[in-house]
Order: C-alpha cells, then sequence, then structure tokens
C-alpha cells in the first residue's frame, strides 16, 4: 500500500544507497581551496592545450571561445583587436566571444588579465560521420545496435586558414545505407512504451525550442511556431536538410497524421521554435549552437519559450565550470528556461568488449542543471517491468566534476517518427522508410532512430505536458514553474529500472502520467519553505494492470537526496537563483556538489556491476581503499573537437 504525501519530514541524503547499491558509500569532501588572485594564466581546454604545444612544428589558424573577466567588454574586445584577433561572434550570454588565432598565438592569449578561459569551438558533426557507420552490418550488429563515437575519429579539423590544417585523425564519410544495423526486433508506439496511450498530454502554451538540422513541414507537425536558420545559408523559410530535428520535432508533438494515429509524439499542441544549427551533412560547431541559445534566452517572454532541446553533444574537454556549451546552458536555466540535453552514445567500452563502461557523459550533458536524459530500451513491448538502459547510453559520473548523470532515462531505442524524404537521413535511408497514408502525396515518412538524442525528445515533450497540466489548474496558472522544480518533478515521479545503478539509469524512467499528476497538485506561487501541494498525492502510478512506485528521490550534484520533503514545500533549491548541484542548505543537511572521494574497498551495485577500470575515457582512477573520481577525464591524447548528434538509424 502505498502512503499519501503528507507532512514536512526533511529531505535525505545518500551516497547512492537505495538506488542499485548493495551498500552505501561513505563520501569526502574534498574542496578545493579558494583562490584571492587570478592565475598567472588563463586554462585552455585539451584541444587547445595540444595545438599550443604543438605550434612550432604547424601553426593553424582555429577558432577560439574566449571567455572574458568582468564586465569591460569594450576594452577588452579592442584589446583583442590589437593583438589581431578577430572577432567572429558575440556570446554575450556568458561574457564571451569568438575569435581566430593562430595556434602559437594561444599562450600569449590565454596571459591576457582579461581573460578568464579557453575553449576550442568545436565541429558539430552528426553520427552519420562516425566510425559506428564505417563497419559492416554485421559487425555493428554483434555490437548491440550502438554507436560509440571515438573522440579519435573525427574527421579531420579543418583551420580557417586555406594553407594549413590541424592535423587530427580522419574518417572517411561513406554513404549511410548499407552501413547501419539490420532493422530487427518489435517497434513499440512511444505512447505505449510511456503509458500514455489512453491519456491526454497535451502541450499547448508550451514552447520548446529545438536546436538542431531544422525542421520541414509534414502533416504530422504542421508549422512551427518560430524559425531562425543560423547556419550560413540564414534561409527565411524553415527546411531540414539533413532529417534529424525533423525527427526530434515528431517525438515531441507529432500528430500521427501519416501512420493513422500510430505513432504520436508524447505532447500534441506544443509550440516547436525550429532553431537550426545542423547543415546538410549534420554538422555545425559549438559558437552557432551558443549563438541559438543566445537567441532563443533573450526572445523567451515574446516567443514563450519554455524549454530547450539539445539532442547533441561533445566530449567532455574540460570542467563543466569553464565549458563554454554547459556555461550557456546553465544561463538559458537562469533565466527560466528548461534545457533538455542528451547524455550521449558512450555506455560500452571503447576496447569492442560489449562490456558496460562508466564517465562517459558529453557536454553539454555535463552542465549541472541541464535535464541530463539516458536511452531506455523498451524490448518492443508496452509494459515497463522489462524495461532496460541501452547499453549505447552514456554513464556517469562527467568527467572531471564527477557529477552524477544522467538525471532519468527515457525511450530511446528505435523510435519511430517523420523525417523529411528528400533530406540526407531520407535519401540514405530510403529502403527503411515506412509510410501508411498518403504515401504518394507527401514529402515524409517514418523512420526508427536510437539514440540518446530521441529519449531527450521524449522528456522535452514530457516537460511540455507537465508545464501544461500545471498551468491549466488551480489559482496560480499564472505562474511558471521554475526550470529546477520541473527537473525535480521529472525525477521524484520516474520508475526505476530494476537491477540498474544510479550511473546508469539515474532515478528511473520518465513517468509521463505520475509527473503530470504530480505537476497539477502543486502550486508554485506559494512563498519559500511554504507548503505547495494543494491536494494529496500518492507516489505510484499504474500503468495497464501494474502499479509502478515512484523513485522519490532527485539527484543534487554528487548525491542523491531522498525524502517526502523533496516536493511538499516550496525549497529554495528550486528557484532559478541556485545551480543545480551547489552547495545548498536541505533541512540540516549540507549537500556539495564539488569534486568527491569515494571510499570503500569496492563499490558493488546490485551485487553486479563492480568497478575497477571500467572507465570510458581510459582507466585513469586509483583502484584499492579508493577510488579518486578526479582522475576522471578523456585521454589526454585526443585531440578531437568533435560534437556529434546522438543517434543512430536502426
Amino acid at each position: 500500500m502505498h502512503r499519501l504525501l503528507h507532512g514536512t519530514p526533511r529531505p535525505c541524503v545518500l551516497g547512492f544507497s537505495g538506488i542499485g547499491l548493495a551498500a552505501a558509500v561513505a563520501l569526502t569532501l574534498a574542496v578545493p581551496a579558494a583562490q584571492t588572485t587570478p592565475p598567472a594564466s588563463a586554462p585552455m581546454d585539451t584541444v587547445l592545450r595540444q595545438l599550443a604545444a604543438g605550434s612550432t612544428t604547424s601553426n593553424p589558424t582555429v577558432q577560439v571561445i574566449v571567455t572574458l573577466r568582468g564586465s569591460a567588454r569594450e576594452a577588452t574586445l579592442a584589446l583583442l583587436a590589437e593583438h589581431g584577433h578577430r572577432v567572429v561572434a558575440d556570446l554575450s550570454l556568458i561574457n564571451a566571444v569568438t575569435v581566430e588565432a593562430h595556434a602559437s598565438d594561444l599562450p600569449g592569449l590565454a596571459a591576457l588579465s582579461e581573460v578568464k578561459s579557453l575553449a576550442s569551438d568545436a565541429s558539430v558533426k552528426s553520427a552519420s560521420d562516425r566510425r559506428e557507420f564505417n563497419r559492416t552490418r554485421d559487425d555493428v550488429d554483434h555490437q548491440g545496435h550502438h554507436e560509440r563515437t571515438l573522440e579519435s575519429d573525427a574527421s579531420t579539423l579543418t583551420a580557417i586558414s586555406d594553407t594549413t590544417t590541424v592535423s587530427l585523425p580522419t574518417t572517411d564519410v561513406t554513404a549511410l545505407q548499407s552501413l547501419l544495423p539490420d532493422q530487427t526486433g518489435a517497434i513499440v508506439p512511444l505512447r505505449d512504451a510511456l503509458g500514455t496511450a489512453t491519456v491526454r498530454t497535451y502541450g499547448s502554451g508550451i514552447g520548446v525550442a529545438v536546436i538542431d538540422s531544422g525542421y520541414t513541414r509534414n502533416a504530422d507537425i504542421e508549422d512551427v511556431y518560430a524559425w531562425k536558420d543560423f547556419t550560413p545559408a540564414a534561409r527565411t523559410r524553415a527546411y531540414d536538410d539533413f532529417g534529424h530535428g525533423t525527427h526530434i520535432a515528431g517525438i515531441i508533438k507529432g500528430k500521427a497524421e501519416l501512420s493513422n494515429g500510430k505513432y504520436r509524439g508524447v505532447s500534441s499542441d506544443t509550440r516547436i521554435i525550429a532553431l537550426k544549427v545542423l547543415d546538410a551533412q549534420g554538422k555545425g560547431d559549438v559558437t552557432t549552437v551558443i549563438s541559438a541559445i543566445q537567441w532563443a534566452v533573450a526572445r523567451r517572454d515574446a516567443l514563450g519559450i519554455d524549454i530547450i532541446n539539445l539532442s547533441l553533444g561533445h566530449p567532455v574537454y574540460e570542467s563543466a565550470a569553464t565549458d563554454p556549451l554547459v556555461q550557456a546552458v546553465e544561463a538559458a536555466v537562469r533565466a527560466g528556461i528548461a534545457v533538455v540535453a542528451s547524455a550521449g552514445n558512450h555506455g560500452l567500452m571503447l576496447d569492442g568488449s560489449g562490456v558496460a563502461g562508466y564517465g562517459g557523459i558529453s557536454s553539454p550533458g555535463n552542465a549541472p542543471s541541464a535535464i541530463t536524459v539516458g536511452a531506455i530500451d523498451p524490448m518492443g513491448t508496452a509494459t515497463r517491468v522489462d524495461d532496460i538502459v541501452a547499453d549505447f547510453s552514456s554513464r556517469g559520473p562527467t568527467p572531471y566534476d564527477n557529477i552524477v548523470k544522467p538525471d532519468l532515462v527515457a525511450p530511446g531505442r528505435r523510435v519511430m517518427a517523420s523525417i523529411p524524404v528528400g533530406s540526407t537521413l531520407g535519401v540514405t535511408l530510403a529502403d527503411r522508410l515506412q509510410c501508411f497514408t498518403n504515401c504518394y502525396s507527401t514529402s515524409s515518412a517514418y523512420v526508427p532512430l536510437s539514440g540518446t538524442s530521441m529519449a531527450a525528445a521524449v522528456v522535452s515533450g514530457t516537460a511540455a505536458a507537465v508545464l501544461r497540466a500545471n498551468r491549466s489548474y488551480g489559482p496560480y496558472t499564472t505562474t511558471r514553474l521554475s526550470p529546477s522544480a520541473l527537473k525535480a518533478i521529472l525525477e521524484y515521479t520516474a520508475i526505476p529500472l530494476a537491477a540498474s545503478d544510479a550511473l546508469t539509469q539515474g532515478v528511473g524512467g520518465v513517468n509521463p502520467v505520475g509527473a503530470m499528476e504530480l505537476a497539477r497538485a502543486v502550486d508554485e506561487s506559494q512563498s519559500e519553505g511554504q507548503p505547495w501541494l494543494i491536494a494529496p498525492v500518492v507516489p505510484a502510478t499504474t500503468i495497464g494492470s501494474t502499479t509502478y512506485t515512484w523513485s522519490q528521490r532527485v539527484i543534487w550534484g554528487d548525491r542523491v537526496i531522498w525524502g517526502d520533503g523533496l516536493i511538499l514545500s516550496s525549497l529554495p533549491v528550486y528557484s532559478n537563483r541556485v545551480i543545480w548541484g551547489d552547495r545548498v542548505i536541505w533541512g540540516d543537511r549540507v549537500i556539495w556538489g564539488d569534486r568527491v572521494i569515494w571510499g570503500d574497498t569496492s563499490l558493488v551495485y546490485d551485487t553486479r556491476v563492480i568497478w575497477g577500470d571500467r572507465v570510458i575515457w581510459g582507466d585513469r582512477v586509483i583502484w584499492g581503499d579508493r577510488v579518486i573520481w578526479g582522475d576522471i577525464a578523456p585521454p589526454s591524447n585526443s585531440t578531437s573537437s568533435t560534437v556529434w548528434v546522438n543517434f543512430l538509424a536502426e
């Protein structure tokens, strides 16, 4: 029997016990000493450090994102110009600019007192350019239908100069069609997998900015609410020459007009704001993505943008504190926009063994305030009982910062949605397209895709339905549920998966029915510390004939927090003033989001998953009496600055 949520007990804190751990893990704080003076030289990410080190033999011109100190922007920009650094883009949202610089200039640029940090302007590329698509069909199938993108598999990073390039490993781009896994296994309609086939899930009045490859109108999605092309083409009419963005939008709000009602999206009537940052090959750069986020933040109120969907990412080359894309996500959340990000498709060890590995979260999924989503494999059934986390889904913790990610998981294996038949994906996957009605008169058809890209879209659609549910009931319809409160509701109502640890599934699988129920009962107009549930809520959801207990947990930085007190009152941590995972007070407990040392002689999850050197980005983990998470980072010899779209055609 499930109890009603009532009273005001304090939240409780767990190392990870209670979610897939056989025993609690002791946590020891390792707080770095505060700096009283600026460092002599601003930090550079891994890519730039290696470029600077190799500048004696090659001196290419590259684009660098320069984060500035203080508010003297004009003077700093003038100083950069004096040093010959042309400003390519103004990223005022994060107090940064993108400039051109020679590799030999990087140390001098970092030494400027006005410069806070330097980061490479990563090239955004789709999964079509990854090594996974250069393997035989049988080989990919043997690996379990996954996409494992190696940093060293990136295509050559072309420098701005016409005469020189950065020497990085290359990968030939070949046709996708013969290189993708066979289309095997049952496809369960998304809303059946979510338990919402007979439930009304509307997102009317809720705006989701899909920052992706664009959008092509079809009967499933109809017109977008707003459109902006950030690619060099800068077209004024919406289009999607790659196809990925349309698929994402269809997952969020598709009406299933092309499938006789079978493959509906999560929340109909949601407003889609399509912001194109990827070209016909699924390529772009981080500066363009940040520019789109900046544009969305500036128009949050005018366009009613409540959510940003980022089904893309790049390897983590630095701490979240200096990662420009992460900082853009944090700025958007502070502005009142929830950001949903894919966790990445790095769930398996890179040695080809097929063994699950940890520490593969990508940026911006490592953003503390992002709702980071891993992928569920529904196993071709509508029941939640047999759900598992897909093998390709990235596991935590995050490199450098050791934040617990993903936050939750959602269906991301063989998710059906529409794409333009004339797009790159449509042409490449022509023999896999499915059409159910008006097949001779439509320019779009369905195709199943897998990846955390799809899972993130599922959560964005769910988030839209949750916000609509909250605004549609009670005396508080004029208030906005904050991004942190929305994230807490999604996590608290999630359905834990059996035999899966917190670094694999977060708190569990997204639960739209439960999240909407809880959102209807939350009155966020209440002042901090006051009760905000206007009705009792049973922390369980019945789907079909099975009742599932909610996780009743929230991930906060490096901890998992549990207890009724998480949701009974309006807590200060749910305001936009607090960065998710920062040091805050929960009742009489102090929660730390900083780097930690995990003790214990062996970490055993469900007596099944034993840690050791099973870390995606190498085995640089001290194993024995203590595991030092500060050592988890991508290999230092990796120089790729590639960002990819987190999906796989199946």
